[in-house]
């Protein structure tokens, strides 16, 4: 993203927390210098977000919300209903939105939908998200190989 000008230094994010720590530092390396707005998912919600939360993500200066689902730590799935409510976020407020979810452990949980998989197929042809090149029609979806073959210590 940053090689692709899609994200500056000094911009804002948003991470979904919990979330993997790295993920956490990266945004203060002095190469990003990322501004970071936290949309927390508490235990006492069962890991999901409050509207309060998504609420969160209607500020334009918000470029880019950084997810993993199922989320690391707590190994909790998004539910269909917070699904909608981020994709329902998208479609009518943001759709200049990028996402990008890391849904790395998704095949470990019954029935598991990607938010980027529903994103895709609610969006309509006047309210398109950006995929990484910053074009319309996308988002961007990760699936490291080395942990979805095993190749990982």
């Amino acid at each position: 993203m940053k090689a692709n000008r899609l994200l500056l230094p000094g911009d804002t994010i948003a991470l979904a927390t919990p979330i993997f720590t790295p993920y956490i530092e990266m945004t203060h390396l002095e190469d990003y210098d990322l501004k970071v707005v936290q949309i927390r998912a508490p235990q006492e919600n069962k890991f999901q977000f409050t509207d309060e939360e998504i609420k969160k993500l209607e500020d334009p200066k918000v470029k880019a919300f950084f997810v993993v689902n199922p989320s690391n730590p707590p190994g909790m799935a998004l539910s269909k209903e917070t699904i909608a409510k981020l994709a329902n976020l998208v479609k009518t407020k943001r759709p200049d939105l990028m996402i990008l979810t890391d849904d790395v452990y998704g095949t470990f949980v019954h029935g598991f939908r990607s938010l980027f998989g529903e994103i895709r197929t609610t969006q309509s042809a006047s309210t398109p998200t950006r995929n990484i090149s910053g074009a319309p029609d996308g988002g961007l979806a990760l699936s490291p190989f080395m942990k979805t073959t095993f190749l990982t210590r």
